[in-house]
């Protein structure tokens, strides 16, 4: 006879502030965000029994970029992956990990240094096709802008853009299904479901007027069998530009979302996404249990779109 299982919990979180930091080194901020994770969640390391890291090799100059930071999150001789992908995804793939049976806790943690890249225009430039599209100088920012044109229906103008700004920062969070664990806690915040939907490289072949946000909120729905988010208080978008907000409120209005909707303060590239679930624990409660969604991208215009649906039991 199955028995039935017990749903991944948010234990323990923590995040340095996210600000331009070139004293600190990327060893020293996951560092700081892990052991203020694992005091969060009053354990110790010895109790977690696997960790997922979420970095890509461009932004921190070095080829498997989660080598540096071995030691600091405790990969010694204990399970380890890498998310090349938003840190909300890298929290995705931990939650599939502990729904495997493998594993009870997860470590995660998600870092970036946009202060140490020279050149965030040549970092934006690798990501494309570079027989058709760097030609054209072709980038995230261009991708973006003609993303929204087309939503639109008439051209805007890349003043639209926010300023650059580099950011640094780590933020890590702890994922469990252990009873003894969960206790320890006075707040409850359980994983319903989570999506990862991933589209077509080339810009040319999307529906940018459509995009996927929709189908993978839908896709995350459909796990605890529900069609829309009537029944949910808070969402908090990761979103790359600020102009980009309208796009994901037109989704919400048809997803029937009459919540409160949170847009977190910017963040590093990685760690948004884990910023935006971040912004809603961090938030005033609207009641003594509420839902969530969680959104985190990843890829060129939102390529790749995560959600993670979460309910909250605040405790007396």
């Amino acid at each position: 006879m199955a028995t039935e299982q017990r749903p991944t919990h948010l234990i323990g979180w923590h995040s340095t502030p996210f600000q331009r930091d070139r004293r600190s080194t990327v060893v020293e901020l996951v560092l700081k965000a892990v052991e203020g994770t694992l005091k969060s969640a009053n354990v110790n390391h010895s109790e977690v029994d696997y960790i997922i890291t979420s970095s890509v090799d461009l932004w921190d100059g070095r080829t498997a970029s989660n080598i540096a930071i071995t030691e600091v999150v405790g990969a010694i001789m204990k399970g380890e992956a890498r998310v090349a992908a938003d840190g909300l995804i890298a929290a995705i793939h931990a939650d599939m990990a502990i729904r495997s049976g493998n594993y009870q806790t997860v470590l995660v943690v998600a870092h970036c240094k946009e202060s140490e890249v020279d050149s965030l225009q040549k970092l934006s430039e690798w990501t494309f096709d570079p027989l058709y599209l760097q030609p054209l100088k072709y980038d995230q920012k261009a991708s973006l802008l003609i993303q929204e044109s087309v939503r639109r229906g008439e051209t805007i103008e890349s003043s639209l853009c926010d300023p650059e700004e580099r950011l640094d920062g780590a933020i890590a969070f702890l994922l469990s299904n252990n009873p003894d664990l969960i206790d320890r806690k006075k707040e409850r915040i359980s994983f319903l479901s989570t999506a990862v939907l991933t589209d077509v490289h080339y810009p040319g072949k999307r529906d940018f007027a459509r995009g996927i946000f929709s189908q993978v909120v839908k896709k995350a729905l459909h796990e605890i069998q529900e069609e829309d988010l009537t029944s949910f208080e808070k969402v908090a978008l990761s979103e790359v530009q600020s102009f980009q907000r309208g796009f994901y409120q037109d989704h919400l209005r048809d997803l029937h979302f009459e919540g409160t909707q949170i847009f977190p303060p910017k963040a590093p590239f990685m760690v948004r996404g884990l910023g935006a679930l971040l912004s809603l624990i961090e938030s005033d409660p609207r009641a003594r249990r509420e839902r969530w969604l969680a959104h985190g991208q990843s890829g060129v215009s939102g390529q790749s779109e995560g959600v993670v649906l979460l309910e909250v039991d605040h405790g007396a």
